[in-house]
């Protein structure tokens, strides 16, 4: 469990403007949200629309060609969207194009970790928020009768010798998607990352990287049931 380190998967919401703002809106219109939801959040989202939260319209984008339609719809001020769930990934060239409005005080305010902080801003300066600020999630039902490892695990280790004491013939005790990303808390586990922002180097070429990746590996073929994930666009 590593819950101070970067999003494995950084998603932020943004309030939109810049071309989209040429005039005021109507103080009636209702507040337009684009999101890249995959089919399942999407559903839960639009039911939560119709019973509680009526004045907002929500409208799906495709994942692979969010940031360009999101861009494009932008810059041609055609029926702008208020608000955006977007990918970090996106942000440096919404930003640096003037699309994005700042967060409003009180949520720039907010104690974020440094890394989620840093993900939603451009130039020093913050344009979104985060949505999330961990990507692991630990997930468990009551303990069975002891022995049981020490609660909750520390380090990958414990969290695999945890979800052994949980495996049983027709039951697994641990779970691993198979995005690519994954491999993140294996790397930094290992003592490797991705990258060194500081030296400008990679940190999947050296030992500690092929060591994580074939720990993976071998998690996945024999002591872990691979879990698909939900949007398969986003995967691809």
């Amino acid at each position: 469990m590593l819950p101070q380190r970067v999003p494995l998967a950084p998603l932020l919401v943004a309030l939109l403007h810049g071309a989209c703002t040429s005039s005021p809106p109507a103080p009636t219109r209702a507040v337009r949200f684009v999101h890249t939801f995959s089919p399942a959040e999407t559903a839960a989202l639009d039911e939560l629309l119709t019973t509680t939260h009526r004045s907002v319209e929500a409208t799906l984008l495709p994942f692979a060609r969010g940031e360009a339609v999101l861009g494009q719809a932008m810059r041609r001020a055609d029926d702008c969207p208020d608000l955006a769930r977007i990918d970090a990934t996106w942000l440096p060239a919404l930003a640096g194009a003037g699309l994005l409005a700042p967060p409003p005080a009180e949520l720039a305010a907010r104690d974020w970790l440094p890394e989620a902080r840093e993900l939603a801003s451009h130039g020093g300066a913050l344009f979104a928020v985060p949505m999330s600020t961990d990507g692991l999630v630990l997930l468990h039902r009551d303990p069975p009768p002891p022995p049981w490892p020490p609660w909750p695990p520390g380090d990958l280790d414990a969290l695999v010798a945890a979800g052994r004491a949980l495996t049983a013939p027709g039951r697994w005790g641990l779970g691993l998607r198979v995005d690519g990303y994954w491999l993140v808390p294996f790397l930094r586990g290992r003592g490797a990352d991705v990258a060194d922002g500081t030296r400008l180097t990679l940190g999947v070429d050296g030992p500690a990287a092929e060591a994580a990746l074939t720990e993976l590996a071998w998690r996945k073929t024999s002591e872990a049931r691979a879990s698909v994930p939900i949007s398969s666009s986003r995967s691809r």
